[in-house]
């Protein structure tokens, strides 16, 4: 019982939980119903408009399933007993919860719907205003036991219907059969999408590294090219500089025809080597 409600409350906590009536949903006794279902009992067992009367209205059907509880002083309920308060004048529905721990004076219980809104959780509650509890009972039924008896009828089948109850059971082979299928597809999915992700993760370290190289490339080029910049700018300040130098040996030479025949020849000479030399 202790691991059935532990998976129960573990499944359910911090849920909404709705099972029958839509326009009146996220009641206590959606929990509770669902409860019922864990312990493969029919819901019938505890069906009723108002949570006070699952335990006040309690019939025969349910006592196949349920030992009824009055509460009393020395009346501890154990785990997974259903827990009934009765109706207030603030509260016509009462309140109904699931037993998980508790002693003489407190219970520790899990519920929906109290305070009024809350989703399913675990809470303590006091005895006080509270009629009695529902023990759930597990014998066998016609030599059948209840919990069997009650699958097949949840699902339709009489213990005597040999044929259908068969059929029930080869469809509940072949789901089992085609989930099992699906997951070793799942399997292997999800093996090849890793795979692909380690071949997606190498290509791009190689992308990574060959954009590493095309930055040390691109910035070499461009360093290339500022130097390529200043050595023309050079050449094209020695140029202007030579034109100078051209354009005033032009004027130079152009005084001294004006003045040769009053200097000496080796002096003109000299001027004429003076151009050979620089190329002018």
């Amino acid at each position: 019982m202790r691991d059935k409600l532990n998976r129960f409350i573990d499944n359910l906590n911090g849920q909404f939980v709705e099972v029958s009536y839509r326009d009146a949903i996220y009641q206590c006794l959606d929990l509770v119903y669902n409860w019922v279902f864990v312990l493969d009992f029919p819901k019938a067992t505890i069906q009723h408009q108002y949570a006070y009367e699952v335990f006040t209205q309690a019939s025969d059907f349910t006592r196949e399933y349920f030992d009824i509880i009055p509460n009393r002083t020395e009346t501890i309920p154990q785990e997974g007993d259903i827990v009934v308060w009765n109706k207030t004048s603030s509260n016509i529905a009462g309140h109904i919860a699931i037993v998980i721990e508790a002693t003489q004076t407190k219970m520790k219980v899990f519920e929906q719907n109290s305070p009024l809104g809350t989703n399913a959780h675990i809470s303590d509650k006091t005895y006080t205003n509270c009629l009695g509890f529902l023990r759930p009972k597990f014998k066998a039924v016609g030599g059948v036991p209840q919990y069997l008896s009650t699958l097949l009828q949840e699902a339709g089948l009489k213990i005597d219907e040999e044929a259908s109850i068969r059929a029930f059971w080869e469809k509940a082979k072949k789901y089992d059969e085609d989930t099992k299928a699906l997951r070793t597809q799942l399997v292997t999915a999800n093996e090849s999408l890793s795979n692909k992700s380690t071949e997606l993760s190498n290509e791009i370290a190689k992308v990574d590294s060959l954009q590493a190289t095309v930055d040390e490339l691109t910035e070499k080029l461009n360093k290339k090219g500022s130097e390529l910049d200043s050595i023309t700018s050079e050449k094209i300040r020695l140029e202007i500089q030579n034109e100078d130098l051209i354009k005033k040996l032009d004027e130079a030479e152009a005084k001294i025809d004006e003045l040769q025949e009053g200097y000496p020849l080796k002096t003109y000479s000299w001027i004429t080597r003076f151009k050979s030399l620089f190329g002018l």
